[in-house]
């Protein structure tokens, strides 16, 4: 590793057209051939003539490089003195030498000070004043260009609108509080203050900071190893396992330590070391915060700090490192301990890689991952204390939350999500897949996400939209309906079938046996009441409707050993000319797994009347009409999978907002509606007609990727990818690749562009499917695929799910090396012969074997320059 990848803190100065033109880096210990970096406080005490150097003020510099002939550039460190130990002579006018306490010492110190190039403000002693800060300010100008006008210092803490118990409220006035509106970009002196949450229910537009009298004493800061064993009473387990063998029940090493302030413990701090890295390496994207290596890294297992001291965390944790002899820490956070608020300042948030054949599997149960490491220590996060509302747990709702949440250099303090059943700490189980599924967010997904430590949830259904937030978010998307059963749909329907049948809202009760799936709770509560009173009694299930959902329904209902003949399934009059599936031989294979269980089948069937137009509770026939005749069926249970629009009462608020609504909510090219505060996306929302483009509304995308995966009678396992549009456009144009037989249980179909590009893909197997690598597959040209229609017309693929096992394009980074690769093809000529011979023919080639080289732990199956020579033949 460079100096600058240790470095806790790298500067570099650069022209505008990218020239560097100097560097340095810092670290917060010296060299370590003069010093053990636990112990250099005691060195500098020791031998440098009573200088106060502490790990919150003090920086070494580790390396400087200049152009030469360029005047040294001065950086402003406002926290930190820099000190060097080795002379350069390009630094003396900045570096001062150090007055070693003994003449023998046998090296140098200089120093610079933070306070000659960055002065302190001169503070008089203060007088307490009964005025209120605005009138403060008015009478003493002088403070005016030191806090905002929107800022209140009170002696006063709003109970009814902050959770503040914990601090308590001593009577000689030991606390400071500041209340600046949520918008204010935070200013440097509320780094000293620590903020209050508000409370759920809270609508107050500031936000509160309080700081108590001890976080602003200068004090030093101490972490030691605890060896006495009368500290046991007050800690927990694991200090008990510390200091009886210092290590875990499994034999790995555990070190402790305590953070003092005034020789009074304000924290405690347990780690062990972390022997799962390549486990965390392949499934979390670690990288981005590091170059990894082998060097020495800890897990996070206790965190107490005294939260008058809190603002000091950061100092804590580098100085953690430090005595430990860490190069980073991990904390794992496993569900359902959602609440926890782990390191939402000072630690960061670690994506999760996308499954793949490549990573490392493991049998513990799935958790989110924290990181921190000394470099971002000293990185700071930019607050956005912005009210921003999410309405609707949907899949774009999820995807947009977790965009902000994973920002590194960003910290949301107010996120809230407002959904009907709040945020579901289960989303799928082998009992309660009555829907078909895009894929989006897994259990495993949810685990590894951890929403709850950054977001607030709130229970409930949007009304009405008031003005109580900063941004609101709308994405409730589509869901299915009620159809209404009123006399004029009735009599429209008497001598013909129309599809067009008027959609207006149902007015009465639903009945209890009446089901209309839209979410992973409903499906919880429909499992619960089959098996207390349907499976094992009498009546038969209807299904009404002609989407997917219908058949996975039906799957379902036979999973959970109800008779295939108590099933119905009666499909209104086909509105999209395409079934379901998109594909004729998946939907053959359905209907043939329908005849074999004997489920009855109803084409063209259109709902006109429950319980004969009775409307009691619960239902128990109902009534469609067709070509032919009237058909009246009995049932015990019914469920409507008939249409999705959007619901009533969203429609309402939204219209009593007076937003554009045009059948779905109008937005623009930047998701903005009529309202510049109001944003929306996903089904919910479509493309102003002013746009000619309604064919590409949102309607037609995935939020996150483009997929729907099922369960299908029959035990079909089923996936398909796809974009709406793209089908309807593609389907007489390009070419398909077919291979396998759904009676061999390996069928895929794959629709290719007149570009060669994979436009579409659709497996059924009762198998079970790749679904994280095979949609890896779409928009990829067939080069990339191994010269895959080449092959193909040879006759040389004959399993698709084979062929593409392991193959590059598979990787999860490998969107990002396309992109890295398309830097130097840009700059090369369209000619091959002339590419070859250019610059950009090597540069490409060595960022392929760099690539490669760097994802060597997982793309084994690729051979490297020098790896045969190194190989025994």
């Amino acid at each position: 590793e460079t100096e600058s990848e240790k470095a806790n803190l790298a500067v570099t100065l650069s022209t505008a057209m990218n020239e560097v033109l100097a560097h340095a880096s810092f670290s917060d210990h010296p060299i370590e051939e003069l010093v053990n970096q636990a112990c250099w406080k005691n060195l500098l005490q020791n031998h440098v003539n009573g200088e106060k150097f502490t790990p919150m003020n003090t920086l070494f510099l580790r390396l400087f490089v200049a152009q030469p002939g360029f005047s040294i550039a001065v950086t402003l460190l406002r926290h930190y003195s820099v000190i060097l130990f080795i002379s350069e002579a390009a630094l003396e006018k900045i570096f001062k030498p150090v007055m070693p306490v003994k003449e023998e010492a046998q090296y140098l110190a200089y120093v610079c000070h933070r306070h000659n190039h960055c002065p302190r403000f001169h503070i008089r002693r203060a007088r307490f004043v009964n005025l209120s800060f605005t009138s403060l300010m008015k009478t003493d100008k002088s403070m005016t260009g030191l806090f905002k006008p929107s800022c209140i210092l009170c002696p006063v803490l709003h109970k009814h609108k902050f959770d503040i118990n914990c601090y308590g409220v001593p009577q000689d006035r030991d606390f400071c509080v500041i209340s600046v509106p949520k918008l204010t970009p935070e200013f440097p002196l509320l780094q000293w203050f620590i903020r209050v949450a508000p409370r759920d229910t809270s609508t107050c537009s500031q936000e509160l900071y309080l700081c108590h009298r001890w976080g602003l004493i200068r004090c030093e800061w101490r972490c030691r190893l605890i060896s006495q064993q009368s500290q046991r009473e007050s800690i927990s387990e694991d200090l008990d396992l510390f200091l009886q063998a210092r290590k875990d029940p499994d034999g790995t090493a555990l070190q402790a330590f305590v953070a003092q302030v005034e020789r009074r413990v304000v924290g405690l701090i347990i780690i062990r070391d972390e022997e799962d890295i390549e486990l965390i390496r392949a499934n979390f994207d670690v990288e981005r915060f590091m170059y990894f290596s082998h060097e020495e890294h800890g897990r996070l297992c206790h965190f107490f700090l005294n939260p008058v001291s809190l603002h000091h965390t950061k100092y804590l944790f580098g100085e953690v490192l430090c005595l430990a002899h860490k190069s980073c820490l991990y904390y794992l956070l496993h569900p359902p301990h959602y609440s926890h608020k782990v390191g939402k300042s000072h630690f960061f948030s670690c994506k999760k890689r996308r499954p793949s054949c490549f990573l490392i599997s493991s049998c513990q149960a799935p958790f989110a991952l924290y990181h921190t490491n000394r470099k971002l220590t000293m990185e700071p996060k930019v607050t956005i204390n912005a009210r921003i509302v999410v309405v609707g747990a949907s899949d774009t709702g999820l995807a947009f939350l977790e965009a902000l949440t994973f920002c590194p250099h960003l910290r949301f303090n107010n996120l809230t999500l407002i959904s009907a059943q709040g945020l579901l700490d289960r989303y799928s189980d082998d009992n309660t897949r009555f829907l078909a599924t895009s894929h989006c967010y897994s259990d495993q997904d949810q685990a590894q996400l951890s929403l709850r430590s950054w977001i607030s949830v709130v229970k409930g259904k949007m009304k009405a939209i008031k003005h109580k937030y900063d941004y609101l978010i709308l994405c409730t998307g589509l869901q299915y309906q009620m159809p209404s059963l009123t006399t004029d749909a009735i009599t429209q329907k008497t001598n013909s079938v129309n599809p067009h049948q008027p959609r207006h809202r149902h007015l009465q009760p639903v009945p209890f046996n009446l089901f209309i799936l839209n979410d992973q709770h409903d499906c919880l509560h429909v499992h619960q009441w089959l098996m207390d009173k349907f499976v094992e009694l009498t009546g038969d299930a209807v299904l009404y409707g002609n989407t997917i959902d219908v058949f996975t329904c039906v799957e379902m209902l036979m999973h959970l050993s109800v008779s295939s003949r108590r099933i119905h399934v009666v499909h209104p009059p086909e509105e999209d000319p395409f079934s379901c599936f998109h594909n004729d031989s998946v939907e053959h294979a359905v209907k043939q797994a329908l005849e074999r269980e004997e489920v009855h089948v109803h084409h063209d069937c259109l709902l006109t009347d429950i319980n004969d137009g009775q409307h009691t509770d619960p239902v128990t026939s109902v009534s469609f009409t067709t070509d032919a005749q009237t058909l009246r069926m009995e049932c015990a249970v019914f469920f409507i999978f008939s249409y999705k629009t959007v619901d009533y009462d969203t429609f309402k608020a939204i219209n009593d907002a007076f937003l554009v609504f045009d059948g779905h909510l109008v937005i623009d090219s930047t998701f903005h509606t009529n309202d510049p505060s109001i944003y929306a996306a996903g089904p919910l929302t479509k493309s102003s007609r002013r746009y000619h483009a309604d064919q590409w509304s949102d309607f037609c995308f995935n939020s996150k990727k483009v997929g729907q995966r099922a369960k299908l009678p029959g035990g079909y396992n089923y996936l398909h990818v796809l974009k709406r549009f793209i089908f309807i456009i593609c389907i007489l144009q390009g070419r398909d690749i077919v291979t396998g037989r759904i009676e061999t249980d390996n069928y895929i179909h794959l629709h290719l562009s007149p570009h060669d590009v994979a436009e579409s893909i659709t497996c059924l197997s009762k198998n079970t499917l790749p679904v994280s690598n095979l949609p890896c597959l779409y928009r990829k040209h067939q080069l990339l695929l191994n010269h895959l229609c080449s092959r193909y017309d040879e006759g040389l693929v004959h399993d698709m799910y084979r062929f593409n096992h392991r193959e590059l394009v598979l990787h999860d980074r490998f969107a990002d090396f396309e992109r890295w690769m398309m830097a130097p093809m840009l700059m090369a000529a369209s000619v091959a012969e002339v590419f070859q011979k250019s610059e950009a023919y090597s540069a490409l080639r060595k960022r392929v074997l760099d690539y490669l080289n760097y994802n060597r732990y997982h793309l084994t199956m690729y051979a490297r320059p020098g790896m045969l020579s190194s190989m025994s033949i």
